[in-house]
């Protein structure tokens, strides 16, 4: 029996995918995958376009975006672009 929750688009729960922030709020990160979906990582500020490589942790579902765990910072944007 195939779960939903582990298979969209050729990402699966616990994939390493890259993405890039896209914004920011008190307890986290908006991100962008490289599929083209946004993401949400609870993640200290890093400045928008910085690429990162992250871990699926949860698809998204009808009301949540997916979740993401940052694994490492790939390359960070200047402050002043």
């Amino acid at each position: 029996m195939e779960r939903r929750e582990y298979f969209e688009q050729d990402i699966h729960v616990r994939d390493s995918v890259v993405g890039t922030v896209i914004g920011s709020c008190r307890t986290g990160l908006f991100l962008e995958l490289e599929n083209g979906r946004q993401a949400f990582a609870t993640f200290a500020s890093l400045p928008k376009g910085t690429k990162v490589l992250c871990c699926i942790i949860r698809i998204k579902s009808k009301n949540q975006k997916s979740f993401v765990a940052i694994d490492s910072i790939l390359q960070e944007a200047s402050e002043a672009a």
